[in-house]
């Protein structure tokens, strides 16, 4: 009986023995490392699309909606470092003659991020332009003359 016991458990001890002294496999050869530390994977192309619908559609502290409903979207292609994209909303800015007063808003933007050290950058481009909006006559409260008011407009960004 007791050479039974010791034929089972000479292998096992000898097998825990090798599995307390293995090392890490590498598969390459190569020195141990972690996958955190791999460079990501390089991403083709993509395009994605997004809808939403808000209750009121406020900008900068002012609402675009009359405080009424919104029914935006938009489309984004971003490839490698470089995205575009446009996005667009409904407006209501209570105008009493539609003709001259925007009732939609678009977006078209572009950029490129990337990284230098520490530092994530992301440098864009955003062009507001309000379709079928005419620049109206807007008196000017200072000398009572009529100015134009352009609703179109471009601004540069940065986030670092």
């Amino acid at each position: 009986m007791n050479v039974r016991i010791l034929a089972f458990a000479a292998p096992t001890a000898v097998a825990f023995a090798l599995a307390l002294l293995a090392g890490p496999a590498h598969a390459d050869g190569m020195a141990r490392g972690n996958v955190k530390d791999a460079p990501p994977p390089q991403e083709r192309c993509k395009l994605t699309a997004n809808i939403g619908v808000a209750t009121e559609y406020v900008f900068r502290g002012i609402s675009q909606t009359s405080e009424g409903p919104a029914v935006q979207g938009g489309f984004d292609a971003t490839c490698g470092m470089f995205y575009a994209g446009v996005w667009a909303s409904n407006l209501d800015w209570g105008g009493n003659d539609n003709r001259n007063v925007a009732n939609i808003e678009m977006d078209w933007y572009g950029g490129v991020k990337f990284n230098t050290g520490r530092i994530a950058w992301d440098l864009g481009v955003i062009y507001y332009t309000y379709p079928r909006g005419l620049d109206i006559g807007v008196v000017s409260v200072t000398d009572a003359t009529q100015v134009k008011a352009e609703f179109n407009y471009v601004e540069l960004g940065k986030d670092g």
